[in-house]
């Protein structure tokens, strides 16, 4: 099953099998921030595929309790959250992505409250991290009540708090 979020969203856990799913989802929408939509599929695959794999790594070297589900909207995969829960103090956001035919349709903002409703049930915040040159992630974020609690050359901390004011 999953985590219903809406009528027609669930985050699933996933499972053996489903990294292939996975890394079309990683192909079309990184494709598409890198503008590599008409790069030779060959070498465009091959790149993002070194890119998802190290990313992976990456994560679970940095975050070894994280959980990563699909985003399904009426049973089909349209994103992904990757988020990590072992930590008593914090949920954190580590990576969120839809296809672009998904977006601006209230997916992103369902799967969000809903992370931050489960922040608010354990009292604690949630704390995500937006590259600074990510003009529309750090909008999106900044709707969602989440605030900037610090940065570095890359990126920005924000936070959310079920007690700071909108």
């Amino acid at each position: 099953m999953g985590i219903i979020v809406s009528d027609e969203i669930i985050l699933q856990d996933l499972r053996p099998g489903d990294e292939a799913v996975l890394f079309a989802l990683y192909l079309a929408v990184r494709s598409e921030e890198l503008g590599m939509q008409e790069w030779p599929e060959e070498i465009r695959d091959r790149v993002l595929r070194i890119q998802f794999d190290a990313q992976r790594r990456g994560y679970r070297d940095q975050y070894p309790g994280l959980d990563e589900q699909l985003i399904l909207r009426s049973g089909s995969p349209v994103g992904w959250v990757i988020v990590d829960r072992s930590n008593a103090r914090e949920l954190h956001g580590i990576d969120i992505a839809l296809l672009a035919e998904a977006r601006r349709q209230g997916v992103g903002t369902r799967v969000m409250r809903s992370l931050q409703a489960e922040a608010a049930a354990g009292d604690r915040p949630m704390v995500i991290v937006v590259e600074r040159r990510n003009d529309r992630a750090l909008a999106f974020h900044h709707r969602l009540g989440f605030r900037d609690a610090g940065e570095t050359e890359v990126h920005h901390v924000m936070e959310w708090r079920r007690d700071q004011p909108s």
